[in-house]
């Protein structure tokens, strides 16, 4: 059965459901007070609160029947999972993740409380509709007619009856649970077109009849669902749609159809939420306009308060929040800045949340969190310093023998630049000579990099850079020492540089200086090694530089690089990245 043969039919079967179950509530309700009126059909003051035990047993079996209705929603999953598996998209997004069963539950959880509440709430007002009537001495007949009101209503007091709400929630929360569940997905897999789908029937709403068929990017949906139409209702459009009891829903598509609405029409929004267009603008420079978990961060977080482009680049956080790109307003700087600015917030964005419990639930396996969780909120003031561990296991990884691994790579230089062959420096003869003999040293030297992979790196960070610039195969070999030994030298990005430099305070790698790293608070000790405050907003901020790096291949490069010199700091602010995807997920779910 198609998914949106599923949804209708489970809507119109849970309202039919709900309606008989409260039928059943009346009935067994009044039978109560029936029996315990006295022979003049009125019922005692004692009575009657003695009575509100029997209430709550009859709502028990509303409860019951309405978890039995949220159970139904699996099928609303299987239809969508089984639609969804035909798009055009990666494998992993087929199937379903921890994860998923873990929102599939809380959104379930989510409409049971809908329908509790309204439990809680008429079990309240009907108990004291009976201890009032019990008061005021009111026949039976009478208190009959107050109860029908209450819970299944008559035409005078329709709008306030148990009926009228509960069977717009077993309607509303079908069709709701479907929205947020596909939403969640599309964007779990980078989709952001939706297709508007569902049948019109006699009084389906103007705007629906307006929007049904039709495709849109998310932007367009939002920008739309700003206007105003009769039954409207208030919230998400991927979850409120049309409007209390709308029969429609969103379908993700992979490409855009013929009838999506042309750009200038709607004025679109941001993926990285509500910013300024200045901005925007950077944040789509530096992190371009796909959905990312980085763009996923960024759309939780506040909007920069001050923006400026003049002297040095900087970020100052605190109340000011003010980020600098400096006078050239370089693309490499705003992200290496806006990382600083992610570091601080995020930490903001955690003392303020009010999901923490369900977050801990999300995060249970997590180490990041786990340490965040320890740790007296207080003294923690970036997300980078919860994985300062992580720094000391690679900065002691790199300083081990480290002079015996720079004397090592120095004689192993010295040695292949003594066996060159011999000639006049400028024979051809010697000089391809020169190229087959370091061809050769340089294929018997495995590397974590290919030939190919080191020539284009070596062509973005040469000081000099043109079309005529090509490594010899000495550079190349050489480069594939340096990677043996884990060296670095000016032939390495300043940016991986600043990175490995920020780890192990400069005995490698080169950028910002020991002092400048020592200067800030201690955030870890491990025996006689301290890491700082500087160290990891530095190594944080420049592996989020060179994930960015606009060149697609030298991105590729420099995280097979990080993962070689650092794999337990790359892994570790990838988990940051990973973990707090899941803070998004709770905001958009909630």
């Amino acid at each position: 059965m198609a998914r949106q043969e599923i949804l209708e039919r489970l809507a119109d079967s849970h309202e039919a459901q709900i309606k008989k179950t409260l039928e059943n509530l009346e009935a067994d309700i009044i039978s109560g007070i029936s029996k315990a009126t006295n022979d003049d059909n009125i019922l005692t003051t004692k009575i009657s609160i003695d009575l509100r035990k029997d209430l709550k047993r009859y709502m028990e079996q509303y409860r019951i029947d309405t978890d039995t209705l949220v159970r139904d929603y699996d099928q609303i999953v299987n239809s969508f999972m089984e639609e969804f598996g035909q798009l055009n998209i990666p494998d992993k997004f087929k199937s379903l993740t921890e994860v998923d069963l873990l929102t599939i539950n809380q959104l379930k959880f989510q409409s049971f409380s809908g329908f509790e509440e309204i439990a809680n709430r008429y079990l309240t007002e009907i108990s004291a509709n009976v201890y009032q009537n019990a008061i005021s001495g009111k026949p039976f007949n009478e208190m009959v007619k107050d109860i029908r009101g209450l819970i299944t209503g008559d035409v005078d007091r329709r709008g306030r009856s148990m009926s009228t709400y509960a069977s717009q929630i077993a309607h509303d929360s079908v069709m709701q649970f479907d929205g947020q569940f596909t939403v969640f997905k599309a964007k779990e897999a980078g989709l952001d077109k939706y297709k508007y789908a569902g049948t019109l029937v006699r009084d389906s709403r103007p705007h629906c009849r307006t929007h049904i068929g039709r495709t849109y990017t998310e932007e367009q949906i939002r920008q739309i669902w700003q206007g105003s139409w009769a039954g409207k209702s208030e919230g998400d459009p991927f979850i409120v749609r049309g409007g209390y009891r709308c029969r429609h829903t969103w379908i993700p598509i992979v490409e855009v159809e013929e009838d999506v609405i042309p750009e200038e029409v709607i004025e679109p929004t941001s993926i990285f939420g509500k910013v300024s267009d200045d901005e925007k603008d950077l944040l789509s420079e530096g992190f371009g306009n796909k959905v990312t978990s980085v763009s996923k961060v960024i759309s939780i977080l506040p909007p920069l308060r001050q923006f400026k482009a003049s002297g040095r680049g900087e970020y100052r956080g605190g109340k000011g929040d003010i980020l600098n790109t400096g006078g050239l307003r370089k693309t490499k700087t705003f992200i290496h800045e806006y990382g600083h600015r992610i570091d601080e917030q995020l930490i903001v964005l955690f003392k303020d949340n009010k999901n923490l419990d369900l977050w801990k639930k999300l995060s249970k396996n997590s180490k990041v969190l786990g340490t965040l969780y320890s740790r007296e909120l207080s003294q923690v003031k970036s997300v980078a310093t919860l994985t300062a561990d992580n720094i000391v296991e690679d900065a002691k990884s790199l300083s081990k023998n480290l002079s015996k691994r720079k004397l090592t790579l120095y004689n192993e230089k010295r040695k292949a630049t003594d066996g060159e062959p011999l000639g006049a420096l400028r024979d051809q003869k010697r000089i391809d000579a020169t190229k087959k003999y370091y061809k050769n040293l340089s294929d018997n030297e495995t590397s974590i990099l290919s030939d190919q992979e080191i020539i284009q790196y070596l062509k973005s960070t040469a000081i000099v850079k043109g079309v005529d610039f090509s490594p010899t195969n000495k550079m190349i070999y050489f480069f594939k020492l340096h990677l043996k030994h884990k060296v670095t030298n000016n032939q390495f990005s300043g940016t991986f540089e600043d990175f490995v430099g920020a780890i192990t305070k400069e005995a490698i790698g080169d950028g910002h200086g020991k002092a400048y790293y020592n200067s800030f608070p201690k955030v870890f000790q491990s025996g006689q090694r301290v890491i700082t405050e500087g160290q990891t907003a530095e190594a944080f901020a420049q592996h989020l530089t060179m994930n960015f790096q606009a060149d697609k291949n030298i991105r590729i490069i420099e995280n097979k690089l990080m993962e070689h010199f650092a794999p337990n700091v790359k892994g570790g602010y990838d988990n940051v990245f990973k973990e707090f995807n899941k803070l998004w997920l709770i905001n958009f779910m909630f």
